[in-house]
């Protein structure tokens, strides 16, 4: 693999994820603590949410996610009781960051290519018991052996089917056009990465326009989550292949793959360790070079636990950015032996604790690499 500078690019190579939504929700004054993090402002406050992805446009984010991460059938059902409008519900989290996406064009000039990302947490993301960093899931969607091949497909078929319906119920609202990019996030399970892609598969089947979407993973401690003990941990590889690997391992492959809610001073590694993997399985004929996205948005390198104490010191803004330059250049300058790139494009923002003030120094950091 060579990391030889390549011919210049253009904006589009490299683009601006928006930072962590719940943490700046909660920052901006607004509540939070309930099992939907603050999801459920999509409804009592609008506003307040709109303004936060402002907030980020302003810094100069290219791409916002929605407030919707928590969203589920069974958790909105739970919190707002079941005659709840789900469509109404669902479409509401695009419409808002639409809206914010037209204010802001209205009072500043905004990248034409500024996009909205809609936000699709794991399914241990709706446990609340933080299990999209622990995989540890409840039968039928978790299981006791990776070498029990009819109880992964049992999990892998539950997983697909609570996926596709979840994605069913936003692709039949009118708001679905206006969504660029789907983001599976901080998913922990090999099974259920698979299980995405079949969903996704399943849509398309079913009529629905294909979106893009990636599937990000979140490395506690630089690893990869290991649910079932005394097995082997997953690895970057393990993840490449399962994401982007031949349709016949899960349906469509995943358009970006990679990085979520990590401590920084891990990222550079990763980084490393997803490249590799890539160029490995691409001279193996098992993956497409060129073709993927490389995402990665770390954390604001100030972690807090589940009873909101400090566990890591915060990172000044300007170190973070600047702790992400390097692994940035090297993934958008990554080739080939034949001189070919290696990632179609790299989505670089931040997670859990990173600000405004992230992004604006990001986005320092990514126009100086330009």
């Amino acid at each position: 693999m060579s990391t030889t500078a390549g011919p210049s690019m253009d904006r589009d190579r490299v683009r601006i994820f928006d930072g962590g939504m719940g943490s700046t929700l909660r920052d901006e004054g607004l509540k939070v603590q309930n099992p939907l993090w603050g999801t459920d402002l999509i409804i009592s406050d609008p506003n307040g949410v709109r303004k936060v992805h402002q907030g980020f446009l302003e810094a100069g984010s290219d791409l916002i996610g929605t407030n919707t991460y928590q969203l589920s059938i069974e958790g909105v059902q739970s919190h707002f009781g079941p005659s709840v409008d789900l469509d109404k519900t669902f479409a509401k989290g695009i419409q808002i960051a639409h809206d914010a996406i037209e204010c802001q064009k209205s009072s500043t000039r905004l990248p034409s290519h500024t996009g909205i990302v809609l936000s699709l947490g794991s399914f241990g993301s709706t446990l609340g018991s933080a299990q999209e960093y622990t995989g540890v899931y409840p039968p039928p969607y978790g299981l006791t052996s990776r070498d029990d091949d009819d109880a992964n497909e049992e999990c892998i078929s539950a997983l697909q089917r609570w996926h596709f319906e979840r994605l069913t119920t936003y692709a039949k609202t009118s708001e679905w056009s206006s969504v660029e990019w789907l983001a599976f996030e901080t998913v922990p399970l090999i099974n259920e990465i698979i299980a995405i892609r079949r969903a996704m598969a399943q849509l398309a089947a079913n009529g629905t326009a294909r979106k893009k979407f990636w599937i990000v993973s979140a490395f506690t401690d630089g690893l990869f989550p290991l649910p079932i003990p005394d097995q082997p941990r997953p690895t970057p590889r393990d993840i490449v292949l399962a994401a982007c690997g031949p349709e016949s391992r899960g349906g469509s492959p995943a358009d970006g793959v990679g990085i979520n809610c990590t401590h920084p001073q891990y990222i550079s590694g990763l980084c490393r360790d997803f490249t590799q993997a890539l160029v490995d399985l691409a001279g193996e004929g098992k993956v497409k070079e060129g073709e993927t996205a490389m995402v990665l948005y770390p954390d604001g390198g100030k972690v807090i636990d589940e009873n909101n104490q400090l566990k890591k010191e915060d990172m000044p803004h300007q170190i973070w950015a600047e702790s992400l330059a390097n692994p940035i250049k090297t993934l958008k300058e990554a080739r080939d032996g034949l001189g070919r790139d290696v990632w179609k494009q790299v989505i670089v923002g931040g997670c859990c604790e990173s600000s405004f003030a992230h992004i604006k120094e990001l986005r320092a950091v990514v126009d100086s690499l330009n």
